[in-house]
């Protein structure tokens, strides 16, 4: 069967191993000290807030590489960012598929990818600063992808103002207002193919408040005996894999999350 119909059909399996696969990357790069911070915390031992902050940074820096400013960090943000726009673009406007053979369509898509790819990588330096404020590093996590989305947004009306500012030689603060709003206004079902090109640059980061929601639910199952027994019988190596644990937890509440959206939107 042909890899874009098994996404068609399969969604919550295909998402769910994409977000198991990558927290097995995460557990196969984080040092032994980090996992020894992150099996405490998920047992809900006491653990200094900047501990957790390291071990968020190390995560971070884990899948995008050190330094951030290097080519090995903007190809995996770009190949991440160009993999969720094909497959997005697919599950909301699959007839960008077709409307691609058009050289103008082609070369609007290949752009915009290009947009989204360099607006990710900007965002990575600022979700990475975020991630070590003075916060609470749940906090930080759960809205580390609004700091990615709200630079998605800034790269995106500067773009369109700049060339409606060019064509029509005009130009007022309004503009950037006005084009928000119309954006906005874009995100309704069923999405346009910019729209549906444009939603996936903002969910590249969306792995970070999923641990944070895996490690709350993880930490939560912990507070019994029997569940503790049972994620130590699942697991080899128990709390020498805790971000296995999570990962396991982030992939089942990916698949929920999946299966609802599905259910809702049919």
């Amino acid at each position: 069967m042909h890899f874009l119909n098994i996404l068609n059909h399969w969604p919550p399996v295909v998402y769910a191993s994409l977000v198991w696969g990558l927290f097995w990357y995460l557990d196969r790069q984080a040092s032994a000290q980090a996992n020894k911070a992150i099996s405490a915390w998920i047992r809900n031992k006491i653990v200094d807030r900047r501990d957790i902050q390291k071990i968020a940074v190390e995560l971070f820096d884990s899948l995008y590489t050190v330094p951030l400013w290097g080519w090995r960090a903007m190809v995996r943000v770009a190949l991440l960012s160009a993999i969720l726009g094909v497959v997005a673009a697919y599950q909301f406007y699959p007839y960008a598929f077709i409307f691609i053979r058009n050289s103008e369509i082609r070369s609007t898509v290949l752009a915009q990818i290009a947009t989204n790819a360099v607006a990710d990588y900007i965002s990575l330096f600022l979700i990475r600063r975020w991630l070590t404020v003075e916060v609470s590093v749940f906090f930080a996590l759960l809205t580390a992808p609004v700091v990615g989305a709200l630079v998605v947004i800034a790269l995106y009306s500067i773009y369109d103002v700049s060339r409606f500012s060019l064509e029509t030689w005009t130009f007022h603060f309004s503009y950037f207002v006005d084009n928000i709003i119309w954006w906005f206004g874009r995100i309704n079902l069923p999405l346009t193919m910019r729209a549906a090109l444009t939603l996936p640059a903002m969910a590249v980061h969306l792995w970070l408040p999923l641990f944070a929601v895996a490690v709350m639910l993880v930490r939560t199952f912990n507070l019994g005996v029997a569940a503790t027994r049972k994620m130590q019988w699942f697991l080899k190596g128990g709390a020498q894999r805790p971000l296995r644990a999570i990962g396991f937890v982030a992939a089942a509440v990916t698949a929920i999350v999946t299966i609802a959206a599905r259910f809702l939107l049919d």
